[in-house]
């Protein structure tokens, strides 16, 4: 929530810097971490796993990361006049970060040992 509103006061303080001029990219970067932090929220409480996946974790927020690094790349360039396609490099790092994300987190839920009591 807190990257979600520092992205929004981010965009909003560049706008006011840039004489009012705006992207839609910049001005939707906010929600990435907002939807993707919910999507991992609701897969927390859906899932009787209640632990932490370290790798799985690290992997799915560089993704997270790459897609908001290329939505600021597309909305400066943007708002400078030009147009580029060197944000899609960004879109496809991250979409390859969060589909390696799946994985690692399936071998972490296998690996993670069952608690058992014992007197």
């Amino acid at each position: 929530m807190a990257i979600s509103a520092s992205l929004f006061i981010f965009n909003a303080i560049y706008t006011h810097y840039s004489f009012g001029q705006s992207s839609i990219y910049m001005q939707n970067m906010g929600l990435v971490p907002f939807i993707g932090g919910t999507v991992l929220i609701c897969l927390y409480l859906l899932t009787e796993y209640r632990f932490s996946f370290d790798h799985a974790s690290k992997l799915y927020n560089s993704g997270l990361a790459c897609i908001v690094a290329g939505m600021l790349v597309r909305g400066v360039i943007n708002i400078s006049g030009r147009y580029t396609t060197s944000d899609l490099l960004y879109y496809k790092a991250g979409v390859v970060f969060l589909l390696l994300s799946i994985p690692v987190a399936l071998i972490e839920i296998r690996k993670k040992p069952t608690s058992s009591y014992s007197s």
